[in-house]
């Protein structure tokens, strides 16, 4: 999203101004630093300004991530915005999305819960698929390091070498959150 602001922190975005199109960021910090509300305050601000965005957050439910969004956009913490009763959760649903259940272009936010090989093999398949088809503007891999815990420090290179493949390949900023 050339001459666009991705975090809206002017600082921040003065930094990244400077670099490629295309930029591969990996914010970390302890529990509770801030690092996934960051991440998902840039993808509200692509997808209000047009721009597609995959949200990988395997950690967390759909509905918790349509949470964190909503919280993210209304500058509020998401256990305020989950005790919001139905009009007011309705409303802001409407105003960040378009309408309830999505944005009005089904392809703006996709929030997804697969493995990491899973998903960019599905999104490059669908590129391949569709010459017209294009990656999303950002792609958030909220918690990278909880990826495939299971199979250690290799299959982690592996995971980062493959995201930073993607990137380069379909010129897509890529936000990873890790601990």
């Amino acid at each position: 999203m050339k001459g666009e602001t991705l975090f809206g922190l002017e600082q921040l975005d003065a930094l990244l101004a400077d670099l490629p199109e295309q930029k591969n960021i990996l914010i970390a910090g302890p529990q509770a630093s801030g690092a996934s509300v960051l991440a998902t305050q840039a993808a509200v601000r692509v997808v209000k300004q047009g721009g597609n965005v995959y949200y990988s957050g395997k950690a967390f439910e759909s509905a918790h991530v349509v949470f964190r969004f909503l919280a993210a956009d209304a500058g509020e913490e998401v256990e305020t915005v989950m005790r919001w009763k139905g009009e007011k959760q309705l409303a802001a649903t409407r105003e960040l999305f378009g309408y309830v259940g999505g944005p009005a272009n089904p392809d703006q936010l996709q929030v997804v819960d697969l493995d990491l090989d899973e998903l960019l093999d599905l999104m490059e398949g669908l590129i391949e698929a569709d010459p017209t088809r294009s990656a999303p503007d950002l792609l958030v891999v909220d918690r990278l390091n909880f990826r495939e815990a299971g199979a250690g420090p290799r299959n982690l290179d592996h995971l980062v070498d493959r995201l930073l493949k993607f990137g380069r390949t379909h010129r897509c900023t890529i936000i990873a959150t890790a601990r």
